[in-house]
């Protein structure tokens, strides 16, 4: 069972989820400044970045159970293409 809700209640959970969120999107393009990266993984950071945070914002927003675990099912997805996107970039590109 998580801790966050039990202990903060249900509504502090949910505006750490969208926090974590804006700046798990703002991490990933953070490795910009690191590394010369193509319009590539510029392209899919956003695009992965913007479906991330409108998960969350809905989640945030209407609450609903359901966006919470299609938030988490995303949340694999989402890294899974980031850092394909990124070897495709190294590598490929």
């Amino acid at each position: 069972m998580p801790m966050l809700p039990v202990t903060a209640g249900i509504k502090h959970t949910k505006y750490q989820i969208f926090i974590y969120s804006l700046l798990l999107v703002a991490s990933s393009f953070s490795l910009l400044y690191v590394k010369p990266l193509s319009l590539f993984y510029l392209g899919s950071a956003s695009v992965l970045g913007f479906i991330y945070l409108y998960l969350a914002a809905c989640l945030f927003g209407k609450g609903s159970p359901s966006y919470g675990m299609k938030l988490f099912g995303y949340s694999i997805f989402y890294l899974f293409l980031l850092f394909s996107a990124l070897i495709i970039d190294t590598v490929l590109l």
